[in-house]
């Protein structure tokens, strides 16, 4: 694994379409504007609209109040979007939450007594929300004949223990997501990709957490490394590979598991799934 040096600019994303959820603030915000100062056309989806002091006044931007944990409004920003721009070429999947509830908290019903089913915000949001954005997006990409680019706001907590039970396991979930249609993707001229930022700069940064990683001497990304490396996913030509971004440095990480899987796995069973990997059932259970 090696350090990989990104561009200062990216003229290849100049008169793309761009859908950008979470694009309101933090990591979503850098990539909109990353994305403008190249010429991209840009959708914004968030809950609330960018501060006017954010954002240039320029045609190149626009916004459409969208919860990535509704399908009725996901939909209806794709469908607009589409309907506006005919065609999207770029979807950045970028909208979560943090650890927003305590999963093993008890909550019991007033009348029955009974323990309550635990609220599954961060997952709704974090894994579903961005599956379903991939859902439309692969559909509008088909439907406009074009090419598509996919990046995913994963994080380090895909690969490392975070202790943070359903914003872990929700970013799991997108490392896997891609792992499963990396390899059919290409096949619908699709790409899918992940950025996976450590601590950031971000709404997600609480004042008492920034303070702390501050005084343990933990390096901190700044929103716009971590845009310069979703932008890079999405002109680059990559597909199927996580961006791991920490100190504002960036390493690409899926090729290096991949090569050293006889290491972690065992020979005897990396040679199994070798062998496995050419069964049709691996091959693909959905359309893609």
């Amino acid at each position: 694994m090696s350090e990989i040096k990104l561009p200062s600019s990216y003229p290849s994303i100049a008169n793309q379409v761009v859908i950008v959820t979470g694009g309101s603030s933090g990591i979503g915000l850098a990539t909109v504007l990353l994305c403008i100062q190249n010429g991209a056309r840009v959708v914004i989806a968030d809950l609330c609209p960018p501060l006017p002091s954010n954002l240039p006044n320029s045609p190149l931007w626009s916004f459409t109040k969208t919860d990535v944990a509704s399908w009725n409004e996901l939909s209806q920003l794709f469908r607009t979007t589409y309907e506006q721009h005919n065609r999207i070429d770029i979807l950045v999947a970028n909208a979560g939450v943090g650890e927003v509830e305590d999963l093993f908290l008890d909550e019991f019903d007033e009348s029955t007594g009974e323990l309550q089913e635990p609220k599954h915000t961060v997952l709704s949001v974090n894994l579903l929300g961005v599956i379903n954005s991939v859902k439309l997006a692969a559909h509008y990409f088909q439907k406009s004949g074009r090419c598509g680019k996919i990046v995913m706001t994963g994080s380090t907590a895909a690969y490392l223990n975070e202790c943070l039970p359903g914003y872990q396991a929700a970013k799991h979930g997108l490392l896997g997501f891609m792992r499963a249609i990396r390899k059919t993707a290409p096949r619908f001229n699709v790409s899918i990709n992940m950025v996976a930022p450590w601590m950031t700069m971000s709404a997600l940064m609480t004042p008492e957490l920034l303070t702390k990683v501050k005084a343990a001497g933990v390096p901190i990304n700044e929103a716009t490394s971590v845009a310069q490396a979703i932008v890079f996913l999405a002109t680059c030509g990559w597909n199927g590979k996580t961006l791991f971004v920490a100190g504002n440095s960036c390493t690409e990480v899926e090729d290096a598991l991949d090569s050293t899987r006889p290491l972690w796995l065992g020979s005897a069973n990396d040679e199994a799934w070798k062998k496995a990997e050419k069964v049709q059932y691996f091959e693909s259970r959905s359309g893609w």
